[in-house]
């Protein structure tokens, strides 16, 4: 069993609107089968007006609030804490708004995944406009949104989190959602305590992120009853010192991890540390101590740290710029032997570790599905962008004893068995889940028996729980060590939120 948590707000100023956009939430949500509301009026409808609402449609209902708009936090508490202290028999909490529209069904394949897998929450695809002849604007039936939203869906799942979420009861139980306790204003941080609730729950070390189901589709006009509170800066600065206070620095630095591309929880994790000096003086010591240690273990799995061996050129001198690749390419060019066949697997037109393989290894084969690839010109012209005129020739030297392919890593143009060696530096991050699994296939193909698979990753663009698992069910095997640490002095870029990088190195 499910049930809706539907806070429900009506804004004065855009009464019509809003109002005509909640009949369209509540009568779409209609065509779905046993349908279960908890709301919550947060204000302008008093109870009696909204119950008149409400019994138009065959809704089991429950009406909580007097039409006060006590905040998000705090009627998302109330709304959770009945939930469970009065329907401890459901399985399913679902949380929406009233300025969406539903496909019939749309949880269905949501709960199936929930069923099928450990997750603990799971959202639907959004769509936040539709095609402007079905728009929410014009007179057009709610019925051809309604078949627009149902002919969205696909059959992938990614990495996110929105509104509406369906949530496991059981677990839900597990945590305190939105503790007022600690968020004390009216909104702010909420969704980013219940996702640290989560990842706590499931365990740190799984690296756990919210998913997106895009079997279903779900139309999200506006959150229009978040940016219509007064005091708003107010409020966020109060939820966020009670985010702080309840699960630390460390929480700033999962939830870094958990949106990639936000920099702002990285920031704040970085400014609360109280003495970054002792940072440095840690580095320092296992510069000046482990330094041949830690450069002799060339094989082992791990991220790259600052004491690894760093060169400035890798036949062509570093941009200063390129805040890894003087550590990846470095490491990657231990695994080069004279007598290789090897690949430079989405090599990139620019990128100079196809020509530094040409200059060792007696065949050199380099794959990217940039078309400039094909003409050797264009190459060096783009070399050119990013090198001085010694380097471009350097890479002119070379460039004939590379064979050029203009090809994807899911499609690789290779014989089975072909390769010693497969080079793929900072690639796997750009693709979908499923074309990392397709790419580490072909990998896996071209590859000879005993062949080694030279990988680096961005992280935490790369889920690397998921990626081991992908290399190992596909049969390959780590040559060495496995260690998922992040410490301490590993590299680091403010690029978009936050970025690591982790060197793999693995054999057929």
């Amino acid at each position: 069993m499910n049930i809706y948590m539907i806070p429900f707000f009506i804004n004065k100023e855009n009464y019509n609107e809003d109002i005509a956009m909640a009949y369209q939430c509540l009568e779409s949500l209609s065509y779905s089968k046993d349908v279960n509301l908890l709301i919550f009026n947060q204000g302008c409808l008093s109870n009696k007006e909204l119950s008149s609402i409400l019994q138009k449609f065959n809704f089991n209902y429950k009406l909580l609030g007097n039409g006060e708009n006590v905040g998000i936090t705090l009627s998302r508490y109330i709304g959770f804490r009945y939930i469970i202290e009065n329907y401890y028999h459901i399985d399913y909490v679902t949380e929406a708004h009233v300025d969406m529209i539903f496909p019939p069904n749309w949880t269905e394949p949501l709960i199936d995944y929930l069923n099928s897998s450990e997750e603990p929450m799971i959202s639907p695809k959004i769509v936040t406009d539709f095609p402007d002849e079905i728009s929410p604007n014009t007179i057009t039936s709610l019925e051809a949104r309604i078949k627009y939203l149902s002919a969205k869906g696909e059959d992938k799942i990614t990495h996110g989190f929105v509104h509406p979420v369906i949530h496991k009861l059981s677990i839900l139980k597990e945590l305190c959602p939105y503790d007022v306790g600690f968020l004390t204003g009216t909104q702010g941080y909420e969704d980013d305590s219940i996702l640290l609730g989560y990842n706590y729950y499931m365990g740190t070390s799984k690296k756990w992120t919210p998913k997106i189901c895009h079997k279903s589709c779900v139309y999200h006009k506006t959150l229009f009853q978040r940016f219509k509170l007064p005091n708003l800066s107010e409020s966020f600065n109060k939820n966020y010192q009670g985010l702080k206070l309840e699960y630390g620095s460390y929480g700033l630095k999962e939830l870094a991890r958990i949106y990639p591309d936000n920099n702002f929880f990285i920031g704040e994790y970085h400014k609360s540390i109280v003495n970054p000096d002792m940072y440095r003086k840690y580095n320092k010591y296992i510069g000046e101590n482990d330094i041949k240690k830690c450069c002799t273990n060339k094989k082992s799995s791990r991220f790259i740290i600052n004491t690894d061996e760093e060169k400035t050129e890798c036949l062509l001198k570093f941009p200063d710029d390129w805040w890894s690749r003087c550590y990846e390419y470095t490491w990657a060019s231990n695994f080069s032997e004279e007598n290789d066949t090897c690949l430079d697997a989405a090599c990139g037109a620019p990128h100079p570790f196809k020509f530094y393989l040409a200059s060792i290894c007696k065949n050199v084969y380099a794959c990217d599905i940039d078309t400039d690839i094909l003409d050797k010109n264009k190459i060096l012209s783009r070399v050119s962008e990013y090198f001085d005129e010694e380097d471009v020739k350097k890479a002119a030297k070379y460039i004939d004893k590379i064979k050029f392919s203009n090809s994807s890593l899911i499609a690789l143009p290779y014989e089975n068995n072909k390769f010693d060696k497969v080079y793929c530096i900072s690639v796997l991050e750009h693709l979908t889940v499923e074309d990392i699994k397709k790419s580490i296939s072909e990998f896996y193909r071209v590859l000879q028996k005993d062949g080694l698979l030279v990988l680096t990753i961005d992280y935490p663009t790369t889920d690397l729980n998921l990626l081991v698992d992908c290399l190992k069910n596909t049969g390959f095997k780590f040559v060495d060590s496995f260690d998922p640490k992040i410490y301490p002095n590993a590299i680091y870029s403010k690029l978009i939120g936050g970025l690591y990088c982790f060197r793999l190195l693995l054999k057929k």
